[in-house]
């Protein structure tokens, strides 16, 4: 979806290519991270990448009038919100995870089992 999304956007906006080719990159780099820590560190880039990409959106009002691409914008927005759902549901289990590992007596199962931290998601 946001392929397609930029797609649209670079026919009305060819000259800011430079964002866009880093919203997909970015993009892939979520898509392909090998751990917690690098999916949350490249959806962190990912997020600003996109907030830059909707400024430029906003500065080409024939492309907002665009049919499609309000309605890929709006898939989006949607998309986002569920997975900005997903973040807090995963951020509430991580949470509850590294308390308990840290708690007595658990810890010291956690430590004899090499359990470790879990990384969050920023919101």
């Amino acid at each position: 979806m946001i392929q397609a999304l930029v797609d649209i956007t670079k026919e009305y906006a060819g000259y800011e290519s430079e964002v866009l080719q880093n919203v997909v990159r970015l993009r892939a780099g979520v898509i392909e991270g090998n751990n917690t820590g690098e999916a949350v560190a490249a959806d962190g880039k990912l997020n600003k990448a996109m907030k830059q990409f909707f400024a430029v959106c906003e500065r080409y009002p024939e492309l907002k009038a665009n049919k499609n691409y309000m309605q890929l914008s709006e898939e989006l927005t949607g998309t986002e919100d569920k997975i900005t759902k997903a973040r807090q549901f995963y951020n509430d289990t991580a949470t509850r995870y590294n308390t308990e590992i840290m708690t007595f007596p658990k810890s010291i199962v956690a430590a004899v089992f090499k359990f470790r931290r879990i990384d969050l998601f920023p919101l």
